[in-house]
């Protein structure tokens, strides 16, 4: 995303995790979500908050916890409907 100021590419990461804790590169992923506001988007979802209480720094990356797995419709209120300009990776089981 830093390589040309004529990129206009867009990333979505739906980053699914356990809880607050269980959340991996956060440090490396909230500078992205700041930097490239327009252009990096990252949502966590969460199965649960892990009881935990929010920071100051995590209100710029808002989680929904859900209590459950990852949706369709999740997938569908936060990614661009399928295109040729489109590209969808998946990582992660079934």
């Amino acid at each position: 995303m830093q390589g040309s100021v004529f990129d206009t590419t867009k990333l979505t990461l739906i980053y699914c995790n356990r809880s607050p804790a269980h959340v991996i590169a956060k440090s490396t992923l909230a500078p992205l979500h700041n930097m490239f506001p327009g252009r990096f988007r990252w949502l966590n979802v969460l199965s649960t908050d892990g009881g935990e209480k929010k920071e100051a720094d995590d209100e710029d990356v808002k989680p929904f916890v859900v209590g459950s797995r990852l949706t369709r419709a999740m997938l569908e209120a936060n990614l661009p409907p399928p295109s040729d300009q489109v590209c969808v990776v998946f990582c992660g089981p079934p």
